[in-house]
């Protein structure tokens, strides 16, 4: 081990690997002397002044060196920021564009995948539409012509109904037969109308659905795609719709008019054919109530007739026909009789069958009965016998027939 020390004196003899410093008061510095078994070297130290002259060289030369260092290594990082960021720049311009280009072209496929998309779906729409619109109005017309079958034949079978009726009953007939086929025509016109307006309603409904329902799935697709593209596949999308949509408003009221023009015209073709069938059909029934009323009061009258003149010319003229005021002096009369004879009575409301005015019956000796032959309230026998009744007359209370006693009538059997 060294050890180092001042020494102002050297003793005799140093040991060995010593060393120490003297001062010869000079101001070089100090002399530094090292002892070994060698022998003794020594070396001066260097004064304060050089030692600072040598650090502030040194230093200069450190400063120097490091601004030099420092401005070779700040070019060095300016030169490789200036590339780092020419580099960074070019790296980004080329993937900007190469991005841009993506973007360009998957834009493009978007929106005309969307298009093309948007308009099959459309055309889709469209044909499907044009399908129930024509199904919807060939199932009106065929609906309205098999109900117009149906009309025309319940019309048929009614006229002949009505014909076979009025034949048989009064021209009151007829006017209830009119009317029950008017209100059964009105009725199936509204049942025409409903069906139309169901089968319209139904059309529209689907339609609507089905465009709400590929509006919904195109909206699903189209949110994959990037906001522009979107947007304007939307865009694209909305006004095709709003055009679909006006087609289909335009479709259906076309296909309404037409359907309601075409009952319309049935209806009118059915109320004509109706109108006519009906005028025919009652002025056959009146002409044929006409004939067979005529031929019936001409077969009465001949009847009649006929039945008077055989009753008068089997009358027995030694007797006479009775006249009774009422119902009660025509029973009166009984005990007296001693053969069939007729009793004229006057007032025969007596009779629960006679409301009103006179009545003329027939005693039946036999059985002692008084059967009516005939009565003035009875519109058909008035109307009828009229040259007759008005032959008959009343003389001191008997019965005359043109101004002649009538004698009173010999029962045998039920027949005059």
């Amino acid at each position: 081990m060294l050890q180092i020390a001042r020494v102002l004196a050297l003793p005799a003899q140093l040991a060995a690997n010593t060393i120490y410093l003297t001062e010869d008061g000079t101001a070089e510095g100090l002399m530094v002397v090292v002892t070994g078994s060698t022998g003794a070297v020594s070396k001066r130290t260097r004064t304060p002044s050089q030692i600072q002259a040598m650090i502030d060289a040194a230093s200069a030369a450190a400063s120097g060196s490091l601004a030099t260092e420092a401005a070779a290594i700040r070019s060095e990082l300016a030169a490789g920021d200036a590339a780092t960021l020419a580099s960074a720049k070019a790296y980004t311009d080329t993937k900007d564009t190469a991005q841009a280009a993506a973007l360009a072209v998957g834009d493009a496929a978007t929106l005309a995948s969307a298009q093309t998309y948007t308009d099959a779906r459309e055309a889709s729409v469209r044909s499907d539409m044009a399908s129930a619109d024509t199904a919807a109005l060939n199932a009106g017309k065929a609906y309205t012509d098999s109900r117009e079958a149906a009309i025309r034949t319940d019309m048929e079978t009614a006229d002949d109904n009505l014909l076979a009726a009025s034949k048989a009953y009064t021209d009151t007939g007829d006017v209830s037969t009119l009317n029950a086929g008017k209100a059964y025509t009105d009725a199936r016109e509204a049942v025409i109308r409903s069906d139309l307006s169901q089968v319209n309603t139904a059309t529209l409904d689907a339609a609507k659905a089905y465009t709400d329902t590929k509006d919904t799935a195109q909206a699903a697709a189209f949110a994959a795609a990037d906001a522009a593209g979107l947007q304007s596949a939307k865009d694209y999308t909305d006004a095709r719709e709003t055009a679909v949509r006006a087609d289909l408003v335009a479709g259906d009221a076309a296909t309404l008019a037409s359907a309601q023009t075409y009952t319309d015209t049935r209806e009118t073709a059915i109320r004509s054919d109706m109108a006519a069938g009906d005028a025919t059909t009652l002025s056959a029934a009146q002409a044929s109530a006409e004939a067979r009323l005529q031929a019936e009061k001409t077969a009465i009258l001949n009847t009649t007739d006929t039945k008077i003149a055989t009753a008068i010319g089997s009358l027995d003229m030694s007797s006479q026909a009775l006249f009774a005021a009422d119902i009660a002096a025509r029973d009166a009369l009984v005990p007296s009789l001693t053969k069939s004879s007729f009793v004229l009575v006057a007032d025969a409301t007596g009779d629960v069958t006679v409301t009103a005015g006179a009545a003329l019956y027939f005693f039946n000796l036999g059985d002692a009965s008084f059967s009516k032959v005939a009565e003035y309230e009875s519109m058909n026998f008035m109307d009828m016998n009229q040259p007759l009744l008005a032959k008959l007359g009343e003389q001191d209370g008997l019965l005359t027939f043109n101004g002649q006693l009538v004698a009173t009538v010999q029962h045998a059997g039920s027949e005059w």
